[in-house]
């Protein structure tokens, strides 16, 4: 292979503590917090970012313990140089998303606000849909947008909250009011009549081996790879999905691939090991033993994990992969 694009490429490994995206459910709420119960749990997460956090040294010696705990772990944060960090209250839950394993109908989507007569609401547009999900089955397809889910809509002023009641909505058996975006012919775009969808949540296991093709354009064999989270698997210990990804590649050097498109656009990152597994098919000429990537810590947390196992824990190597080009 000696050509490699890459879609909002974000190769991410680290601790627990990562970032919420902004248009994603956040747990604070900002409305009515009870300050008056939260020292016990703020003092839980106080020791252990001093004990584990990369920018421990520039936490706050007296931080306001009266705050909700994510508004208490947003306060300890280094800014604006931590964009990175959050702080989720269920790592069962954690640990099942980062293996794709989620309950859900099987859309991913992007919030947008729409204004009309009555104000401004929150939308959402289907960015892809899970194979095999129940919205898949339902006929849900990439660029559906809906406003309205079970019967109901969601004013926007602002607020985190209105965006979490528009989330948690979808968290449970639900409808969605479908629309299509329509072109006129003089241009203009316009929304198609309503349908509403009835979708069930189940635990759905995502697998993020999403698409592989092989395309042959002014005689270059091109193959073209879209994969859509890092897990090796869904959480069995099977490495059932970086043996997907092996024989991807498997498919396209034996198809004479020359050129790869690799397609990143909706891969928040993930597990380390499922990066490595990916590098080490696409690198020509890397060879097990290499260096892959290199963690950081703090200083203290960095001199414990080196002592425990070993002074090269930090560093991650390439591994052999027989479909490596």
């Amino acid at each position: 292979m000696n050509k490699l694009q890459t879609f909002g490429a974000c190769l991410t490994a680290g601790l627990a503590l990562t970032t919420q995206i902004a248009c994603k459910k956040s747990n604070r709420n900002d409305d009515n917090p009870d300050v008056n119960q939260y020292k016990h749990v703020n003092d839980w997460i106080y020791q252990n970012m001093k004990e584990v956090y990369y920018w421990t040294d520039n936490m706050p010696a007296s931080p306001d313990y009266k705050q909700t705990p994510p508004a208490f772990f947003s306060s300890l944060l280094k800014q604006p140089e931590d964009r990175y960090s959050w702080i989720q209250d269920n790592f069962e839950e954690l640990l099942a998303s980062l293996s794709g394993v989620t309950k859900e109908s099987g859309i991913d989507y992007d919030l947008f606000p729409i204004t009309g007569n009555s104000g401004t609401l929150i939308g959402g547009i289907i960015s892809y849909v899970k194979k095999g999900s129940p919205a898949e089955a339902a006929g849900i397809v990439r660029g559906d947008v809906f406003f309205q889910i079970s019967g109901k809509t969601f004013p926007y002023t602002g607020r985190q909250s209105e965006v979490n009641a528009f989330v948690d909505a979808l968290s449970v058996n639900h409808s969605l009011g479908i629309r299509k975006m329509l072109v006129g012919s003089d241009g203009r775009d316009s929304m198609s009549d309503m349908r509403i969808v009835p979708l069930t949540v189940v635990e759905f296991a995502e697998n993020p081996v999403y698409l592989d093709s092989v395309y042959t354009i002014d005689g270059k064999k091109i193959g073209y790879f879209v994969y859509n989270f890092f897990a090796p698997d869904k959480g069995d210990n099977s490495f059932a999905y970086d043996n997907q990804v092996d024989a991807v590649f498997g498919r396209m050097k034996n198809a004479g691939v020359q050129h790869l498109i690799l397609d990143l656009r909706y891969n928040p990152g993930g597990d380390g090991r499922s990066t490595i597994n990916l590098g080490s098919n696409l690198v020509k000429g890397a060879s097990a033993g290499d260096e892959f990537f290199h963690r950081k810590f703090n200083t203290t947390f960095e001199a414990a994990l080196k002592a425990e196992y070993g002074a090269d824990y930090p560093i991650s190597k390439f591994t052999a992969e027989a479909n490596n080009w």
